[in-house]
């Protein structure tokens, strides 16, 4: 379920269109989201590198010291609600195969930023944890990037961070606590001039 919120525009159909605007804060598509949760893109664009800020925008990234990256909106939604974080922004690449373009296009312009991707981990997948291995191949090329993913109680769960607050059975408090707990250990908001790789070495890489 996505929620009101900045730069979101729900139409008389109740349609939602979230906008995607590359680093330079060019329009390049849009999501479009039916009552059904059915989702599409805008014809005849091009949404390689082009992302959702939740709750802002592009000049916003000016100021952030770290930077959230997730493949779906409702899931960085949840993210952003859950961790509070002053200097911190949480964005949509919209799919697993944007998150290297979105990456590489953060980095170029911002070299020192601190980058945390929140990843699908797709355990039930019988092609393979495809959320997973595209963040940690942008991870391997990139030493400012931090995999993370869903854990509840600690313990790796199958899907995203949304996943946490609609399909456990938790609580909305239980669910945010366990969504910063999950990710809070790879933020470091204080790493400006130098980054270093802290991957979670308990995640397992699935083939």
């Amino acid at each position: 379920m996505v929620k009101h919120a900045k730069n979101i525009y729900v139409g008389q159909d109740n349609t939602i269109t979230i906008p995607l605007f590359n680093i330079d804060g060019r329009l390049k598509s849009a999501q479009y989201i039916d009552e059904n949760g059915e989702k599409r893109f805008a014809k005849n664009t091009n949404k390689v590198g082009a992302f959702h800020i939740v709750d802002g925008n592009i000049s916003d990234l000016k100021s952030a010291k770290s930077i959230i990256i997730t493949e779906g909106y409702a899931t960085a939604a949840s993210i952003n609600e859950a961790v509070k974080e002053p200097e911190l922004k949480v964005i949509a690449a919209m799919s697993a195969n944007n998150l290297e373009h979105t990456v590489k296009a953060i980095t170029n312009k911002y070299p020192e930023m601190n980058i945390i991707i929140a990843a699908d981990n797709d355990l039930t997948n019988k092609v393979g944890n495809i959320g997973l291995n595209a963040a940690n191949a942008v991870c391997d090329k990139y030493k400012n990037v931090t995999v993370t993913v869903p854990k509840i109680n600690g313990k790796e769960i199958a899907g995203d961070f949304n996943d946490i607050v609609s399909k456990n059975g938790l609580s909305k408090e239980e669910a945010l606590k366990n969504i910063q707990k999950s990710i809070k250990p790879a933020l470091n908001l204080n790493k400006k001039q130098e980054h270093t790789k802290e991957k979670e070495r308990n995640i397992t890489r699935v083939v």
